[in-house]
């Protein structure tokens, strides 16, 4: 005879583990005690099992965790935006016994956290959480966690669950006190779904008690047991085929190792075993930790100063003292592009393709510049230009160079005495000139090309070879190009194809991957200038991606020492034909855009766009990126425009995470070489932009005063 099976009671369970915490660890509670370190979960975020607990890892902390169990993957991306906000991004490709079979399933997620308060000697640190906040609530479940470090080897946590995370030891909803609306959970709707956010759920309906003890047994050892009250039962990724749990006991064992990564292994639910990979870092703290480039020469110091004016007319009329100066340069890879010399002073342009960072390129410009000038000449304007625009000037004392370099805090102390300010776009009238056109620049790279959620294949891509074009024609003007060879991929094998009720302008992208396996993604002339000491210009026309080309125009307002900036462009483009050469379809549309970037505390940088998009809609954009020291920057955006969310279709409205990574941080060594990466998990056609190269702001950010302050340190690297 079949008998039901009980799970304890939630005062049991509870008791059973706060007894367990005390037994183990009978020390007295000190605020110096942390417990065992952080580790991520079966769903890649910090956590034990199933469940989460409320303590985090320090702002900054990029986790990627790969879990399986059964037929079922999970992929998740984890950020530790802040010291208390979390986000991450998961992928589940849960498939049948019979892979391509019709209940094959694929699911993202998206996840946040927010840490309300922090750990005390006598009280828990307390966090709050989503799960699945948009898309299908497949996951979809929310939870308030507090954790507690017993000694510095345990951690006891317990917490309440709504929706997936309250299966069992289900109590009533506290939050019924405030709102009765709270006391019932509503299904969602098919256009709750559409819309893509689950917020008409949160928090509602009847809790799960849940709670868990995470044990340090060695060094690198953590043993995990947790009461989960998770719902493998329900219809979700974990499909109905699953068989009912035989236990809410969990069982883990995590080993840590030292640079970061992680290994789990896991019998959950009473008959299932999981394994999960992971790996941590910190984006402040990480990179290659010793920089392998060639260290800048020692500063000369002049034997008196300060030095009695004299006539340098001699020393920069004379050829081959300029020739010495531009070789010296060019050895700490500076590009020299002007000299201008006034009794006592000297204005030095130049640039670098070098140094990602501006300092660098202006610390080793004054060092040569030190070395170098008569003693006399005591002020240095070093004009640091990007592309060919002047964007900051810099102004040094030399005397402050001398005095400075070896003291306490040079760095901070060198940028409280500098002056920046706007570059005048003129040149000295008796600047001598190094900069020769025409000029050409060719380079030939690997390039891959990634479509990620496709239901058929979730990661596809395409790798080949991209061959760069610039040819500079004069001052500003220049001609670009760029085409590729697909060498091997994947993305041409999609099948799904557009059911786009709007002008297909971005969801057509699978019929140009079919096209060819090569194309002139690139080939525009364009004319870059700067118009006064804070307002830059850009014209260019041809073929500027793609899917279009056309004209464009852009003007710039870069105000000295502000954080904020305005723009505008406007463009007139006609759709291209597939393959990737010069013809055209029918369509044509203007699009344009003003823009606002603001540089926030903390190195967050915000940027609203509002105007026209390529399928005619209207509406805004809304980026928010964190930007560090180092290069990277992480960050994400959306854009709501005036198609309805049904029309729009699948995604209900455009969004990506946006993740650069800087060759430097990788090698250590100097690179301007950035990987950008959008990771989007919908392609449709609302709130569509037009990719243009060179967008003004782009070109001349890292030169702008901010981003000299934020990354003032390199300067005597």
């Amino acid at each position: 005879m079949k008998t039901e099976r009980s799970f304890p009671s939630t005062e049991l369970v509870i008791a059973a583990l706060l007894s367990l915490a005390l037994s183990l660890s009978p020390k007295v509670l000190s605020a110096a005690e942390t417990g065992p370190p952080t580790s991520l979960s079966l769903y890649g975020r910090a956590g034990v099992i199933d469940t989460p607990v409320a303590n985090d890892y320090s702002a900054s902390t990029i986790g990627l965790t790969y879990g399986t169990f059964d037929q079922e993957h999970r992929l998740t991306g984890f950020f530790q935006v802040s010291d208390r906000l979390s986000g991450s991004f998961r992928y589940i490709a849960n498939y049948s016994v019979a892979r391509g079979a019709p209940d094959d399933h694929f699911d993202r997620s998206i996840d946040f956290a927010y840490r309300i308060v922090d750990e005390t000697q006598y009280l828990p640190a307390v966090k709050i959480g989503l799960r699945d906040t948009s898309g299908t609530s497949l996951l979809s479940s929310e939870y308030i966690v507090a954790s507690k470090s017993i000694g510095n080897s345990l951690r006891v946590s317990a917490g309440l669950g709504f929706g997936r995370l309250a299966r069992e030891n289900r109590v009533q909803n506290p939050l019924r006190f405030i709102d009765d609306r709270f006391e019932n959970r509503p299904g969602l709707t098919s256009r709750d779904v559409q819309e893509q956010f689950n917020g008409v759920q949160f928090f509602r309906g009847e809790a799960g008690l849940f709670g868990s003890i995470e044990y340090q047994i060695t060094d690198q050892l953590i043993g995990k047991i947790e009461n989960s009250t998770d719902d493998y039962r329900s219809p979700s990724v974990t499909t109905s085929r699953r068989s009912q749990p035989t236990s809410d006991i969990n069982f883990g064992l995590t080993y840590m190792f030292e640079n970061g990564g992680q290994v789990s292994l896991y019998h959950f639910q009473g008959e299932r075993t999981a394994l999960s990979f992971g790996y941590q870092f910190s984006i402040e703290e990480g990179g290659a930790p010793i920089a392998v480039e060639a260290a800048p020469p020692p500063l000369i110091v002049r034997a008196n100063t300060p030095v009695a004016p004299q006539d340098e007319s001699p020393w920069f009329g004379q050829p081959s003292n300029i020739e010495t100066l531009e070789n010296q340069l060019r050895i700490q890879k500076v590009n020299l592009l002007s000299v201008a010399h006034a009794p006592g002073s000297v204005e030095v342009r130049v640039s670098s393709s070098t140094y990602d960072a501006a300092p660098q390129t202006i610390g080793r410009t004054a060092r040569i510049l030190a070395r170098q000038l008569p003693a006399s000449v005591e002020r240095f304007s070093i004009v640091y230009t990007l592309r060919g625009l002047p964007v900051t000037e810099v102004t040094i004392m030399r005397r402050d160079l001398e005095a400075l370099e070896f003291e306490f805090d040079a760095t901070g102390q060198l940028l409280g005495r500098a002056k920046l300010s706007g570059a005048d776009p003129g040149l000295p009238d008796d600047a001598i000139l190094f900069q020769e056109y025409p000029s050409a620049n060719i380079a030939l790279k690997p390039f891959i090309a990634t479509a990620f959620f496709d239901p058929d294949n979730p990661i596809r891509a395409d790798v080949g070879l991209q061959l760069n074009t610039r040819y500079s024609v004069s001052p500003g003007l220049s001609l670009l190009g760029i085409v590729r060879q697909d060498v091997v991929g994947n993305r041409a094998e999609s099948t799904r194809f557009s059911n786009s009720v709007l002008p297909r302008v971005r969801s057509d992208a699978v019929l140009y991957d079919k096209a060819t396996t090569n194309e002139i993604s690139v080939l525009t002339a364009q004319y870059l200038s700067k118009v006064a000491p804070t307002v830059y210009a850009r014209a260019s026309a041809g073929y500027f991606e793609r899917m279009f080309a056309g004209l464009s125009g852009e003007v710039l307002w870069v105000p000295n020492g502000s954080r904020l900036a305005l723009g505008a462009d406007i463009n007139r483009v006609r759709q291209r034909e597939v393959g990737g050469r010069f013809a055209f379809r029918d369509y044509e549309v203007t699009t344009g855009h003003v823009s606002v970037y603001a540089q926030l505390d903390q190195g967050y940088a915000a940027q609203l766009d509002v105007g026209q998009y390529l399928a005619g809609d209207r509406g805004a954009t809304f980026t928010l990126e964190r930007v560090y020291a180092n290069g990277w920057r992480v960050g994400g955006y959306f854009t709501l425009t005036d198609v309805p969310f049904d029309t729009f279709g699948e995604g209900s409205f455009d969004k990506a995470f946006l993740v650069t990574v800087p060759l430097s941080w990788a090698l250590g060594e100097p690179s301007q070489t950035r990987a950008r990466t959008k990771i989007q998990p919908i392609l449709r056609d609302g709130g569509a932009r037009l990719g243009v190269p060179s967008r003004l702001y782009a070109v001349v950010r890292d030169g702008t005063e901010p981003y000299l302050n934020q990354r003032w340190g390199r300067f005597w690297r």
